[in-house]
């Protein structure tokens, strides 16, 4: 629904949305209540769907394929209708899995493409500044691109294009800038732990110079200038100090800590 709300918060008509399974006593399957605030519907006559211009599935990635074949065959989209997928792991091409078929008429022809918003959906809703910031990642057929450029165009996020090929490595880069910070403050928060603070202080603790850092990335040409800390002031007796603290605290993650302090010289070498 993310998505829902923030197209028509921004003017784009949202035809409908349908969800699989409804919210708790909200009635059949594939329907949700009207929002007449954000004028999105239910669909009364699943029909509806072949009208609208670009069909938005937003499953799980393993289950893209199968809601593409289930709504195809039931006659539920148009041809030549633009179909997309929102999963930054896989491309277009899962439209392609097993035959879109139209009853008995054989297979249908759909204009295809994905639309990755690179953004962690960690809350939900998420906010409407949270989604105008975020940048969306599309790939797929020329006339798929078209309409989605179409569709992006007055709306102020980063629109980008990528060679299909190149998805995975994009979207592993997206997961070690987002996930894999995660982890690194698990693992900080375990240190800090080691340190004689609770995990509810270490939040406390790390949480403001993640938001520094994220506030300073916004106005950042690259990331190498917001590097601070020891290795970049080249006070080496320092980094001396950390290594041997973490490899006597923490020695499961001590490789870790001195791979990416051996990253961190090489950056600042290069600065």
């Amino acid at each position: 629904m993310n998505l829902a709300h923030y197209f028509s918060e921004k003017g784009i008509k949202v035809t409908g949305v349908y969800r699989r399974k409804p919210p708790a006593g909200k009635g059949p399957a594939l329907e949700i209540p009207r929002n007449d605030a954000l004028n999105i519907r239910s669909f009364v006559d699943k029909n509806d769907i072949a009208s609208a211009d670009i069909v938005f599935i937003t499953t799980v990635d393993s289950a893209i394929a199968e809601s593409f074949r289930k709504l195809a065959g039931a006659g539920l989209l148009a041809e030549n209708q633009v179909i997309c997928h929102c999963s930054g792991a896989i491309t277009s091409d899962v439209f392609m899995e097993g035959s879109a078929r139209r009853g008995g008429r054989g297979a249908m022809k759909f204009k295809k493409a994905s639309l990755h918003p690179a953004q962690s959906f960690t809350r939900i809703p998420l906010d409407m500044r949270s989604l105008e910031l975020t940048a969306f990642v599309a790939e797929g057929d020329s006339g798929a691109i078209s309409a989605l450029k179409d569709l992006m165009k007055d709306l102020p996020n980063p629109f980008y294009t990528i060679d299909k090929s190149l998805k995975p490595v994009y979207h592993a880069a997206c997961t070690l800038a987002n996930n894999y910070t995660v982890v690194l403050h698990i693992l900080a928060s375990g240190l800090l732990e080691r340190a004689g603070f609770s995990k509810k202080d270490g939040v406390r603790i790390l949480a403001p110079m993640l938001a520094e850092l994220s506030a300073g990335a916004f106005n950042a040409e690259t990331f190498t200038g917001l590097l601070t800390g020891p290795v970049r002031r080249g006070d080496e007796e320092t980094v001396k100090k950390q290594l041997k603290a973490v490899k006597l605290a923490a020695p499961g993650i001590y490789p870790l800590f001195a791979i990416l302090t051996g990253k961190c010289r090489e950056i600042v070498r290069k600065m």
